[in-house]
């Protein structure tokens, strides 16, 4: 999975950017590439998952930061950058809080992408009674999220479909999950996003 293309947006939708006025969700999108393949999947994630995961983390000028997640209790990780707070915390047993936070006026980020190919945490969009990967159980995909605090329009995009063993992907679990924040992120901005998080091997 190449990070870059995950984050990296077109040069028309940075122009995009300036135009947001007020908080704006633009809807939820899915990347559905070549399937990445996994032994096993499991209900239960936590803080200790969370940490495997990689962060990356783009401003509007292009510039990439890729802060680490560090485990801070058996519920939560946090990757902090140089200006902003990326942080994850299961509250439930079908869903995980991904909070986005800047810390200065001149953060402008613009987009944020959390997952890695080589991760133990994957996100499980599953609705109730809807097919489902094999032992990922009932996932949890928030209709908008519970917080957004800032001038900016945000867009979330699933990415990279799993698959256990040689089973066709069901498209319900991703590797990967990244957030485009049209207008500028910027200091006091918030957002927080709710989508459930499996364990993976």
């Amino acid at each position: 999975m190449n990070p870059y293309s995950l984050v990296c947006g077109a040069a028309a939708a940075l122009v995009v950017s300036s135009l947001a006025s007020a908080q704006t969700f633009g809807g939820v999108n899915y990347s559905n590439l070549t399937p990445f393949t996994i032994s096993t999947a499991a209900q239960t994630s936590g803080g200790a998952e969370f940490a495997t995961l990689s962060c990356w983390v783009q401003r509007s000028n292009g510039t990439i930061e890729q802060p680490v997640f560090v485990q801070t209790s058996a519920a939560s990780a946090t990757a902090t950058g140089s200006d902003f707070v990326v942080r994850m915390t299961r509250t439930s047993a079908t869903a995980t809080n991904i909070e986005v936070r800047a810390t200065t006026a001149s953060c402008d980020l613009y987009a944020v992408l959390v997952g890695h190919q080589q991760g133990r945490a994957a996100f499980d969009v599953t609705p109730v009674a809807a097919p489902s990967t094999s032992s990922s159980s009932t996932g949890f995909l928030a209709a908008t999220p519970s917080t957004m605090i800032g001038a900016y329009t945000a867009i979330v995009t699933f990415e990279q479909p799993l698959r256990v063993g040689a089973a066709a992907p069901v498209l319900d679990m991703y590797k990967a999950v990244s957030f485009r924040f049209l207008g500028g992120f910027n200091a006091g901005d918030r957002f927080i996003y709710a989508v459930d998080t499996d364990r993976v091997g």
